[in-house]
């Protein structure tokens, strides 16, 4: 799936998106690919700001494709 496509399926069930990842972030969907670009020891920043603050809270989840599209509203 295109970003654009996920983009558009989650506004449509009620997601608000952002570019970034803050504290107010909920969910950070990684797309499977992140591995095939980046490979299996480097990480995106954004995964890497998650995890940071996911040692604070337990708020931000971090998913796969497959479980960002069965959370989707069909």
């Amino acid at each position: 799936m295109k970003r654009e496509e996920a983009i558009e399926l989650a506004i449509e069930n009620g997601a608000r998106i952002q570019n970034f990842v803050t504290e107010e972030t909920d969910i950070l969907v990684l797309a499977p690919r992140q591995l095939d670009i980046f490979g299996a020891d480097v990480r995106s920043r954004k995964l890497i700001k998650a995890e940071e603050l996911r040692k604070k809270s337990d708020k931000i989840k971090i998913i796969s494709e497959k479980e960002f599209l069965s959370l989707l509203v069909k």
